[in-house]
């Protein structure tokens, strides 16, 4: 009975021993992975507002500041920005509803929607849903890692870092002007010229619903090559948009119904000769991101008319190209540098 009773004891006594390493293990993980954390955090930026020192390559414009070239090579939007309050409400109500409904309502992390997200996908046995907010896509742009479950760790606290910096106004703008896009371009204006060649105000209900699909895969769905995949998405959008009301019954008809009109975007002034130069003859600028030029665009417009009327009249002598330069000469100045067919379009 004696031996039964010390057995007993002992049983007790090395259960009470796991029970404190089991204890002290949890804890000495818990303070690691709160240490790795603490210590692969990255620190937000200051400000959300970018300026023209983050621009690898500048944007040429004339004496009066119209652009003279377009460019898709820098990390981040710099030259087609807009306030949250010029984007339109619908368009804004489209990507909420597309890709964070409860924007407004959380501190960074959607906790909701992750658990219904994690059922959805445990059901499915394959990733069918994700749960990222706008917050933590943002956070994404701004430190970009590899796709991991790590990664995902690091941008849950990130993101919840970035809502008590920043208004949630800011962090929407930001999000709407650099969400990437096929083609290298970012945000929703460059967006909306690339595909619809048109202002964000003048689209119709279906593109601006869109706009708001393409995001989810930008290296997969491109407009302008697939359109018909992104119907049924669209569909389902524009049906939830309806259902709140957001969206009245005859515009959810319309976008049923209405096809895309794709047009492609172009420049006002065609000077890619001149745009080359004023790149390769001037010294870099790695702090500015426009370069200004004496060139005039209403008299290079009306120079380059010119010239195509002269080349179409000397056709006969199978003359075919022509070039015309214009140079303010007490001042040295290039005023026009017109040569036949040109663009300065670098990343179409």
């Amino acid at each position: 009975m004696e031996t039964l009773r010390s057995l007993i004891n002992l049983i007790k006594k090395r259960q009470r021993h796991l029970g404190i390493l089991a204890f002290l293990s949890v804890l000495s993980g818990s303070l690691s992975l709160f240490f790795l954390t603490w210590l692969n955090l990255r620190p937000l930026p200051p400000t959300l507002t970018l300026t023209h020192s983050d621009a690898r390559k500048p944007q040429v414009l004339d004496r009066h500041g119209t652009p003279l070239s377009i460019t898709f090579q820098n990390t981040w939007n710099l030259h087609h920005i807009v306030p949250l309050h010029d984007i339109p409400t619908l368009l804004q109500h489209a990507f909420l509803f597309a890709e964070d409904q409860r924007f407004y309502r959380h501190g960074g992390v959607d906790w909701r929607a992750r658990a219904h997200a994690l059922w959805q996908n445990i059901r499915a046995r394959r990733v069918v849903r994700g749960a990222s907010t706008i917050s933590e896509q943002v956070v994404r742009m701004l430190h970009p890692r590899p796709r991991t479950l790590w990664a995902r760790w690091l941008e849950t606290f990130e993101a919840i870092r970035l809502e008590e910096r920043f208004h949630k106004t800011d962090i929407l703008a930001f999000y709407l002007n650099q969400v990437p896009y096929a083609r290298q371009r970012r945000g929703v204006v460059q967006a909306a010229r690339t595909y619809f060649d048109r202002d964000l105000e003048t689209l119709s209900p279906k593109e601006m619903l869109a706009l708001a699909v393409l995001v989810r895969a930008p290296s997969r769905l491109d407009l302008a090559r697939h359109a018909k995949p992104i119907e049924p998405a669209i569909q389902r959008l524009g049906k939830r948009l309806r259902h709140t009301g957001i969206l009245t019954l005859s515009e959810y008809r319309d976008l049923l119904n209405e096809p895309f009109q794709l047009q492609s975007p172009t420049l006002p002034v065609r000077a890619s000769h001149f745009v080359r130069y004023v790149a390769t003859s001037r010294p870099p600028h790695p702090r500015r991101g426009m370069i200004h030029t004496t060139l005039d665009a209403a008299l290079q417009v009306r120079a380059q008319a010119l010239l195509e009327r002269r080349l179409k009249d000397l056709e006969a002598n199978h003359v075919t190209h022509a070039a015309l330069l214009i140079v303010d000469h007490q001042h040295n100045d290039v005023l026009v540098w017109v040569n036949s067919g040109s663009s300065a379009i670098d990343a179409v």
